[in-house]
C-alpha cells in the first residue's frame, strides 16, 4: 500500500510539473505575440559589442513551441535598418558541463537551425558581413542552416526557465567546406538572443553559410 501511494505521488508531482511547464510555454508565446508586434522597440544589434568584438543581440518578437523545439523569430536594428532571423532550437538539451568538466555525450546533431524570414534576413547577413569586415550583398540562403549543438550549461536547458549558453557547429562532418563555430545564447524570459563574437576566425565561413 505504501508503494502504491509513493507511485501515485510521483505520478501526481510529474503531472503537476508538466502542467506548470505548459502554462509557462503558453504565457511566453502569448507575451511575444503582443509585446513588440514585430517591429517597435527593437534592440540595436551592436549594443553589446566591445573591444573589437562584434557581439550581436536581437529582440525576440515571436515564439512557437512545437514537437520539443522552440521556434523563435528575433529582430533588431542597425542604423535604422531592421534585421532578423528565425531560430529553431531544441528544448531540454542535457547539461554539457558536469562539475566543471565537459560531458562528451552531450553533443546533439540537428539541435538548432537558423533560417530566413525574408527581407530582414537579407539585411541581417549584409549588416553582419559588413561588421565582420567581409562585406557581401548576397541574400540570405533559402535553405535552413542546421547545427550540431553543445550545451555550455551545468543544468538541463529548459529554455523557458532562464538564460542558457551554447556552442553551435555548422558542417562539423566537413561536407561543404564551410565548417564554422558560433556561440549562441538564448534568454526567453527576458526576450533576447545573443551571438557573441568569440572566434573571429570563423566569421567568414559563418557569413558564407548564410549565403551559400
Amino acid at each position: 500500500m505504501c508503494l502504491d501511494k509513493l507511485l501515485l505521488s510521483i505520478i501526481f508531482n510529474n503531472n503537476v510539473l508538466k502542467i506548470i511547464r505548459l502554462i509557462k510555454i503558453g504565457l511566453l508565446t502569448l507575451l511575444f505575440s503582443i509585446k513588440l508586434n514585430g517591429q517597435s522597440n527593437l534592440v540595436d544589434i551592436t549594443s553589446k559589442s566591445r573591444d573589437g568584438y562584434q557581439d550581436l543581440i536581437l529582440s525576440i518578437v515571436d515564439t512557437v513551441y512545437k514537437d520539443g523545439y522552440w521556434i523563435i523569430t528575433a529582430k533588431g536594428q542597425y542604423k535604422e535598418t531592421i534585421v532578423g532571423i528565425k531560430i529553431k532550437f531544441i528544448n531540454g538539451l542535457k547539461a554539457g558541463l558536469i562539475n566543471g568538466r565537459m560531458d562528451n555525450t552531450s553533443w546533439k546533431q540537428n539541435a538548432a537551425e537558423i533560417s530566413t524570414i525574408g527581407k530582414e534576413s537579407d539585411n541581417f547577413v549584409r549588416m553582419v558581413s559588413g561588421l565582420y569586415g567581409i562585406k557581401t550583398e548576397k541574400p540570405f540562403t533559402e535553405s535552413p542552416i542546421v547545427f550540431t549543438c553543445f550545451s555550455l550549461n551545468s543544468e538541463t536547458a529548459i529554455l523557458e526557465e532562464g538564460y542558457f549558453k551554447f556552442k553551435l557547429y555548422f558542417d562539423d562532418i566537413r561536407e561543404s567546406g564551410l565548417y564554422t563555430e558560433i556561440f549562441f545564447n538564448i534568454n526567453l524570459p527576458e526576450g533576447y538572443i545573443e551571438i557573441p563574437d568569440r572566434d573571429p576566425q570563423h566569421r567568414e565561413d559563418f557569413v558564407k553559410a548564410m549565403i551559400r
